[in-house]
């Protein structure tokens, strides 16, 4: 049976949450890391110095840390479908980052991911290594 739609794996992972505060974001995060399910809903959450409230495990989407990328840094990433077997009904997912528009890494297919979210999530990953 096919899985529905689980908000949760909206969420960036605590640690690559905790890595992108680091670089500098300071957006309002939906929700704090913690509670029964991972992330407790308390949304938005401001964290950094002049905002409302500080909080180091402010839960971070995977959509606002694309667009932060984006918006601060100039990077994009695409996800693309594909079969890795002519036939093959199993689709895979694999990343394409662009920084300004120009193609600045991309995952091989024999590379990719079973999840499009992951396949996001990993491309966030890999961003993080160019920005200082």
């Amino acid at each position: 049976m096919k899985k529905g739609f689980n908000v949760l794996d909206q969420f960036l992972s605590p640690d690559l949450s905790k890595e992108l505060k680091g670089k500098g974001y300071t957006e309002p995060c939906m929700g704090i890391y913690g509670g029964k399910y991972g992330v407790t809903f308390a949304g938005p959450v401001l964290f950094g110095s002049g905002h409302i409230y500080y909080n180091d495990h402010g839960a971070i989407l995977t959509q606002q840390a694309e667009d932060w990328l984006f918006n601060r840094h100039g990077y994009s990433m695409e996800i693309v479908s594909y079969t890795k077997r002519p036939g093959s009904s199993t689709v895979w997912f694999r990343f394409v980052v662009k920084k300004n528009g120009q193609e600045t890494l991309s995952l091989p297919p024999e590379l990719g991911f079973r999840k499009r979210e992951l396949a996001r999530k990993e491309g966030i990953f890999h961003i993080m290594k160019y920005i200082p």
